[in-house]
């Protein structure tokens, strides 16, 4: 399995919580499977677009909805 969301949950505008595609591929790997994680938290797109910007990393900011992915990668 390919999984390019690892958010595993998030929480809609009516305060509940709603699971995403991290969340089954947390399960598929549970049952056995092999999941292949490509996206946030993994710097190597942070570092890319900070790159093409033509901007050093300590002059952006990075504004995310999740601690474990969104602002992990970017630290």
């Amino acid at each position: 399995m390919v999984c390019v969301n690892p958010d595993k949950v998030t929480v809609k505008s009516t305060g509940a919580l709603k699971y995403v595609p991290g969340q089954l591929a947390g399960r598929y790997e549970e049952l056995g499977g092999t999941v292949k994680y490509f996206g946030k938290p993994d710097p190597e797109g942070f570092c890319l677009c900070v790159d093409k910007l033509g901007l050093r990393p300590e002059d952006v900011a990075h504004v995310g909805d999740s601690l474990e992915h969104d602002v992990a990668g970017a630290v």
